[in-house]
């Protein structure tokens, strides 16, 4: 059954791939980086996000510029399942 993972390298999301875990880890690209399943994940993180701290969180390069939005943000972070 097909899940959605996120591809991870050196603590960022560096794909988001959806297909089976055997796929994944006899695929030639992608079957050397740590992959999570974010299949029931509500938000999604994406492409770009920070693994810290056990939580995968935004980068600074695409929060609001307004610091009164980031507050307003409730998906800031979203915690990492494990």
């Amino acid at each position: 059954m097909s899940r959605e993972w996120a591809i991870i390298s050196d603590n960022v999301i560096g794909n988001v791939v959806v297909s089976d875990a055997e796929f994944l880890e006899s695929h030639p690209d992608w079957s050397q980086f740590e992959k999570i399943d974010i299949t029931d994940l509500d938000p999604k993180p994406a492409v770009a996000w920070i693994r810290e701290d056990g939580k995968f969180k935004k980068p600074v390069g695409i929060l609001p510029e307004n610091p009164e939005h980031v507050l307003q943000d409730k998906h800031l972070e979203i915690e990492v399942p494990e």
